[in-house]
């Protein structure tokens, strides 16, 4: 998948399983509604008034937010997906059978009305003039959003941008693969990498230190620095195994022996460490001897084909 400067892929909200159940339609239906609503209250991007947002609790939905208040947007309810509008205190709501009420109201009268969004050819223009005129007119009062750190500000372009529109499309219908692919381009491209590269200087003081012949292999196995990508278990596993350098020496050589799959290696450090610790340590419960230790040790000595991997 091709990543462009668009969206924040490395935004959790991306992430968000309902995203990906609405269909193309449904989607270009309830930002088109988001646009008409902004473009009709005069937002333009960067807009303190607004905040764009989504939830991923018991409100699945899209917001757009004026203040404090939500002036549009659309949630899930069961299988079928509802829109949102604001409405003046004196609105006539019983003049449209396919709007439903609520039983909320602002601290001014005003309130939320909801529409099925399959059901939305069923209101007229002149519901939909009635409903903006009352929006614009809060809007032209409507203080900062409250929800500052809510806001995607991403969620513009998305709404306003025809590529972003399908860019946004097309990542939230990727596989999950695809996804995490996208996600990585992005924030190296974000980052430059400067957060990443502590793992390949890691790597290669590694490189200057690790022999599986040294002559004294305890002080060997002790000047490795594994920064952040061993958890405590698996550093604690292999500080005691410097102090038990021969059984040490033959538990990494078979970790190291790149002639056996790699899936034999993994259940086999499993089981091999599992008997060094109730010599050693029989007190313990977990040697850490699990995928992403090996992972480590596995790129660490051989960056060209393994990589660092955590679940």
């Amino acid at each position: 998948m091709e990543i462009k400067n668009y969206l924040d892929y490395i935004a959790p909200e991306l992430g968000y399983p309902w995203l990906s159940s609405l269909s193309r339609q449904q989607w270009n239906t309830g930002l088109d509604q988001a646009r008409k609503v902004l473009d009709a209250i005069g937002a333009k991007k960067g807009d303190e008034r607004i905040t764009l947002s989504f939830r991923h609790d018991g409100q699945k939905r899209f917001a757009v937010i004026c203040g404090l208040k939500y002036i549009s947007g659309f949630y899930l309810k069961k299988d079928e997906v509802w829109m949102r509008f604001y409405i003046g205190e004196n609105f006539d709501i019983s003049a449209y059978p396919t709007l439903h009420g609520s039983d909320f109201e602002f601290k001014d009268g005003t309130s939320l009305a909801y529409a099925k969004m399959d059901e939305l050819d069923g209101l007229s223009q002149e519901f939909h003039q009635a409903s903006m005129s009352d929006l614009q007119a809060f809007a032209a009062v409507s203080g900062k959003t409250r929800y500052p750190k809510s806001h995607l500000s991403w969620m513009w372009d998305v709404i306003y941008q025809a590529e972003a529109r399908e860019d946004f499309l097309s990542y939230i219908k990727s596989k999950p693969e695809e996804r995490i692919l996208g996600m990585y381009r992005s924030y190296l491209a974000q980052t430059e990498g400067k957060d990443e590269w502590y793992k390949w200087e890691l790597t290669r003081d590694f490189q200057s230190a690790w022999d599986l012949e040294a002559s004294d292999f305890s002080t060997m196995l002790r000047s490795i620095n594994f920064g952040n990508l061993l958890d405590n278990r698996a550093i604690s596993f292999i500080n005691e195994a410097a102090k038990h350098p021969d059984e040490a020496r033959t538990y990494f050589k078979y970790l190291m022996d790149d002639s056996l799959p790699e899936g034999e290696r993994i259940a086999g450090c499993k089981s091999r460490s599992d008997e060094l610790l109730k010599k050693w340590r029989p007190e313990w419960t977990s040697t850490g001897q699990d995928e992403r230790t090996l992972s480590v040790l596995w790129a660490f000595n051989d960056p060209e084909n393994h990589i660092p991997y955590k679940a």
